[in-house]
């Protein structure tokens, strides 16, 4: 392992400034050596989708950016204390980040009771160009595969 990866980076620090750097610095490098791509789309399923809306603002300026989450616990401080587990006190918040103004779609499920949407209120209020859909019979992990094509249908026309 090297000496720079630590639990803190799979623990609590698991959304921390250097893990965002790090990616944001990987798609800096793409974006440099690929200059036909015009736009960027970022998707993230869980904690995937979290990592994905601390991301794309560093990405905006260079191309546009859009963010699509499936089942993103966008409030980490309401997901933690919801589950009464140690918070990631090491790690950013996406519900405390400033608006960023960038095209956002986030599909929750209506029976999700790992990220439960309820959890991510404060996220909505602080963000209100971010648009949410709460998908009535869907948990965390029912039926997002299946649904994806439509899903990311839908995502896409609400991008444009």
């Amino acid at each position: 392992m090297p000496a720079n990866c630590t639990p803190t980076l799979w623990t609590s620090g698991r959304y921390s400034e250097t893990v965002i750097n790090s990616m944001a610095d990987a798609l800096a490098k793409q974006l440099d050596a690929n200059p036909s791509i015009r736009e960027i789309v970022l998707i993230g399923y869980s904690g995937g989708g979290n990592l994905a809306v601390l991301l794309a603002p560093r990405l905006a300026g260079s191309v546009p950016v859009s963010v699509v989450t499936i089942a993103a616990n966008l409030d980490t401080v309401a997901w933690s204390a919801h589950h009464r587990v140690l918070p990631l006190q090491d790690s950013l918040n996406p519900a405390e980040q400033q608006a960023s103004g960038l095209q956002e779609m986030h599909f929750q499920g209506a029976e999700d009771t790992v990220v439960p949407p309820a959890t991510s209120a404060a996220y909505f209020q602080r963000h209100p160009q971010a648009r949410s859909v709460t998908v009535e019979a869907f948990d965390h992990r029912c039926c997002w595969a299946q649904q994806w094509p439509q899903l990311l249908q839908q995502a896409l026309q609400g991008a444009s």
